[in-house]
């Protein structure tokens, strides 16, 4: 789900509104929303349960709004079970629990602003595994991913997914070499290489798909997402992909498909207004005020996959730092010193010209440590 960008949605409608009956073009001026939503999204889960809390901003805001310091619970409809979620980043709370298939759960979240949200009760959906995360080259500028799935007992009908990026990103590069202390000195591998890193997305679009006219519960190549290689370097070097899939009910796939349309129809003044909108979530301390985000809870089918370059028969670019180059750095102190101490450039590597004097060989941050160009130089435990 967007953030308003996707959160931006309510706003955009009610501007949209008020402007519909003018004819002349005006030009909205910069101004602070005068309300401002809650934006719910999570779902309660089998294992780990994740709920991300926003606000509705401007649509020229340029920014999310976390909802920070909350307490988020979920409870059971008997009334004896609950468990509080931790805040582990702004606006984003996750706790492990066991789920019992046959209760219902909700969600319920107080404010530090002192207002309580809760959602409907819901029952525990099982979803079925993901058969199969797949990819076929499109347009011989890129490739596109599929999901394949079913129940053979033919009780889902209604899906909904996620994704998770994971890219290898390689400095065109590696320095052998580190200024400290005012002197060069060899970088310690492995623990500080900064040749490699992994880069991380997060699926942003609304995914969701039902087989209810379908005889069979199939879902064949739901299309997730598309990489361009012409201008992603993500299929350069190593990629992965884990999809997230889960079963949801008809309510909860008619909110996400409206949510979807509204989204990609956003700019005209005759889409769905936004109090067609309806989720599952409610402020109980205000009845009025109108909350974004749909609920559910249920188990998650998981399903990894890893694309080698080797194996896209794509002619993707050898170097896309194609500015990148490298200068040379007499060995004296002096010359070191503007080079190095400010950290904008690092060394790479040992250079002896042709009378035998010392040199070494720099590049700008940028061209030599990954990190500088986002991700980690941390290998994450699942990459293989």
């Amino acid at each position: 789900m967007k953030h308003i960008k996707d959160n931006s949605i309510l706003l955009f409608f009610l501007i949209a509104l008020s402007l519909s009956a003018c004819i002349e073009t005006y030009d909205l001026p910069v101004t602070e929303a005068s309300s401002s939503y809650l934006v719910v999204e999570g779902v309660i889960s089998e294992g780990e349960s994740s709920v991300t809390l926003t606000r509705t901003s401007t649509l020229n805001s340029g920014f999310t709004r976390h909802e920070k310091n909350a307490t988020v619970q979920i409870e059971n409809q008997r009334g004896d079970a609950s468990i509080t979620l931790i805040e582990v980043d702004s606006g984003q709370y996750r706790a492990s629990m066991d789920l019992d298939r046959n209760e219902q759960y909700r969600l319920k979240i107080y404010t530090a602003d002192d207002k309580e949200y809760v959602s409907a009760f819901v029952p525990v959906l099982t979803t079925p595994q993901v058969d199969s995360v797949t990819w076929s080259v499109v347009n011989n500028n890129g490739i596109q991913l599929y999901v394949t799935t079913h129940d053979p007992q033919s009780n889902t009908r209604y899906y909904r997914w996620t994704y998770e990026e994971t890219w290898q990103d390689r400095s065109p590069f590696n320095s052998f070499l580190e200024y400290v202390d005012h002197e060069i000195v060899s970088r310690d591998f492995p623990l500080n290489q900064i040749n490699i890193c992994w880069k991380e997305a997060s699926s942003t679009r609304i995914l969701t798909s039902s087989s209810v006219k379908l005889q069979e519960d199939v879902i064949y190549k739901q299309p997730l997402l598309f990489i361009n290689t012409d201008n992603s370097p993500k299929l350069d070097v190593k990629y992965s992909l884990l999809v997230r899939q889960y079963a949801i009910t008809k309510e909860a796939f008619e909110f996400w498909d409206l949510l979807r349309n509204n989204s990609e129809e956003l700019g005209t003044l005759f889409d769905a207004q936004p109090s067609q909108l309806f989720g599952n979530i409610s402020c109980t301390t205000n009845p009025d005020e109108p909350v974004i985000g749909f609920v559910s809870a249920g188990t998650v089918s998981e399903k990894r996959i890893f694309i080698r370059r080797n194996e896209v028969p794509l002619s993707l670019p050898y170097n896309r730092y194609v500015t990148c180059a490298t200068d040379t750095i007499a060995d004296y102190p002096e010359a070191l010193e503007e080079a190095f101490a400010l950290g904008d450039s690092i060394p790479v590597n040992v250079y002896i010209d042709m009378g035998g004097n010392v040199n070494y060989l720099s590049s700008s941050r940028y061209c030599v440590d990954c990190r500088a160009r986002g991700g980690t130089n941390v290998q994450p435990d699942f990459w293989e």
